[in-house]
């Protein structure tokens, strides 16, 4: 993790003069360290995966000594959360297939829209075939290729996430555009990013 700053109030969450410092107990692993203390004194973060008592089945927990909004600048904290998301081994975007088969190609109004960061975006195929769905932004530019694969015939939805782009940088707020392209079918749908 880079080097990161708690708010002292000047970017609108509370001031942070004393985060707690966790021991690293029973298996738990520092997950992170303050720079003006050794690990024996403790760490920032300590992260548990196991079995917890009176549970049958293993979990995870991660424990901060510090409220999460407070870590800044913006985009350290979403680095914070992508690695807490990998610890606890939680998809970023999901894809399902139904077993009912259209009957025709349709492209759906992604939801949330607006959206911040994150909307879905639903397509279904009456026949397979290759499809390419992918975001721009108003110039045409590619902003991200979401899928570019073969895919039987069904429906499926996928994930947008405006911090994860061809380019790994978050976009800016505004209006991008969706098309989906398969040998049979192609549409448009416009969606609007507010942060």
């Amino acid at each position: 993790m880079p080097t990161f700053f708690f708010d002292n109030g000047t970017h609108g969450t509370i001031d942070v003069k004393w985060p707690d410092v966790i021991k690293s107990t029973n298996g738990g692993i520092g997950f992170l360290k303050y720079s003006d203390l050794d690990t024996a004194s403790g760490y920032a973060a300590v992260l548990y995966s196991g079995n917890f008592p009176q549970s049958i089945k293993p979990g995870k927990v991660a424990v901060m000594g510090f409220p999460f909004e407070t870590v800044y600048p913006e985009a350290t904290r979403n680095e914070l959360m992508n690695k807490l998301l990998t610890f606890f081994k939680t998809p970023l975007s999901v894809e399902e297939k139904s077993k009912e088969i259209p009957t025709n190609f349709s492209l759906s109004q992604n939801y949330p829209n607006p959206f911040n960061p994150s909307t879905v975006i639903s397509w279904q195929l009456a026949v397979g075939s290759h499809v390419s769905l992918k975001v721009y932004d108003v110039l045409g530019n590619e902003v991200a290729t979401l899928v570019n694969e073969e895919k039987p015939a069904g429906k499926y939805h996928v994930s947008f996430n405006a911090l994860s782009t061809t380019n790994n940088q978050p976009i800016a707020s505004g209006i991008y555009f969706y098309k989906l392209q398969t040998a049979n079918f192609s549409a448009v749908k416009k969606m609007i990013l507010l942060r």
